[in-house]
Formats: C-alpha cells, structure tokens, sequence
C-alpha cells in the first residue's frame, strides 16, 4: 500500500512540474488540465479510503456482535 502512496505521489509531481513548465512556456490553459486530473485521482483515492473505512467498522462491528450473541455449543446439543 505505501509503494502505491509513492507511485502516486511521484507521478503527481512528475505531473505538477510539466505543468508549471507549461503554464510558464504556453499560459494556463495546462493549469486547468492538471487540475482536473488531479482532482480525478484524488477522488479515486477517497473513495478507495471510505470503502476501507466502511469495510473496517463493519467488520470490527460484526466481530463485536459475534462476540456477544455466541452461542455455547455445549448448552445447545441435543445430546445432553
């Protein structure tokens, strides 16, 4: 997960620097285009973060039911 973090964060500042080099040779038309791709990967990145978060409290909420609705095996067989 922290090799992805720097994969994305390198190609964000690969990103960034042809921008400014292109806003600074051409205007800001190269600004706006940054923008939005950075506005998309931003928002892939927090809906990955939410669906983890989601995934986590569900998950720690489901183990803490389990925990207290379990049922003793041996006070339900029909054998005893």
């Amino acid at each position: 997960m922290n090799i992805l973090f720097v994969i994305l964060w390198a190609t964000d500042l690969i990103m960034f620097v042809f921008a400014v080099e292109h806003t600074v040779s051409v205007g800001v038309g190269g600004m706006v285009l940054f923008a939005s791709e950075v506005c998309t990967c931003l928002h892939f990145n927090f809906l990955r973060l939410i669906e983890f978060l989601v995934w986590y409290t569900n998950g720690q909420r489901l183990k803490h039911h389990a925990q207290i609705s379990a049922v003793n095996i041996r006070s339900t067989s029909c054998w005893s």
